[in-house]
């Protein structure tokens, strides 16, 4: 997701939810603090959603994972759509 540029609105978002009200994004540190902040919500958010969906399609064993993972991954790139063209 990151490689396709699926996540720059999200973590961008994030930056300016997590920075101290009326700081200008200028120290290097904090950008990274509250990038990663954001991240951790993104990959918490999906880890939760691949949980419950694996709960409730009741796999019959771990060799399902690559057909429930794929499902994910279709909701998750509709969720997330690039921002640009990543050819």
């Amino acid at each position: 997701m990151l490689e396709q540029r699926r996540l720059d609105t999200s973590l961008y978002e994030a930056v300016v939810k997590h920075m101290p009200e009326g700081t200008l994004p200028v120290d290097e540190e904090m950008l990274v603090a509250a990038g990663l902040t954001g991240f951790n919500h993104v990959y918490g958010d999906e880890y939760v959603e691949f949980s419950r969906f694996w709960h409730e399609s009741e796999p019959d064993s771990t060799m399902a994972f690559p057909g429930i993972f794929g499902t994910i991954k279709q909701r998750s790139n509709a969720r997330f759509p690039p921002l640009v063209d990543a050819d």
